[in-house]
């Protein structure tokens, strides 16, 4: 189906550009002072605000629907991931250090693992996230896709298409919600 796979696409790049600079803001000071504010002047724009400048920028089609979806599930990885650096206990750090531990290693061994749980919360969130902007593009901007086939049902006045096509969201939610449950706790096992 084209919605998810537009999900996943949107999901999967705000998750290689924001894990990376999520990590990067909570690791070192001077880019929290740079990046921290930009981000917290971007994160309150509604993503429906940058409908018209990706149409206007990206047309009708499917990069102006992947630009919304990146962008709505950067926000949530790129803080989630900054917010799980940030907790990793100092003296963790300092212990690794002392054991003599490279930067690349704690990095790997320690930082990582201890930001893992809030790095999943963002993902989650982004995954929801993505979901409701992916209904929106194809509202919108796209010619295919749940979204699409509402806005057309509505046209045509067929509102069991509208309803079906609501249970199908509802449902694949329910669905990705298990998947990503289920892919959590495998990635957490080492916590209980």
């Amino acid at each position: 189906m084209s919605s998810i796979g537009r999900v996943f696409f949107g999901l999967s790049l705000a998750a290689v550009v924001g894990i990376p600079l999520g990590i990067v803001i909570g690791r070192f000071q001077t880019a929290q002072a740079i990046l921290g504010p930009t981000f917290d002047f971007l994160r309150p724009i509604p993503i429906a605000a940058w409908v018209p400048l990706s149409i206007m920028l990206f047309g009708i089609g499917e990069i102006p629907a992947i630009a919304l979806i990146f962008l709505g599930c950067l926000y949530p990885i790129v803080l989630n991931a900054r917010d799980g650096v940030q907790a990793v206990e100092p003296i963790h750090l300092r212990a690794a250090g002392m054991l003599g531990a490279g930067p690349m290693q704690i990095l790997t061994r320690v930082v990582l693992p201890s930001a893992l749980p809030d790095i999943i919360t963002g993902l989650r969130q982004a995954l929801a996230i993505g979901w409701w902007v992916v209904i929106l593009a194809e509202l919108l901007a796209v010619r295919s896709g749940l979204g699409y086939m509402m806005i057309h049902a509505q046209q045509l006045w067929e509102p069991a298409t509208i309803i079906s096509c609501m249970v199908a969201i509802g449902l694949i939610g329910i669905a990705m919600n298990v998947l990503t449950g289920l892919g959590e706790r495998y990635l957490l096992r080492w916590r209980a």
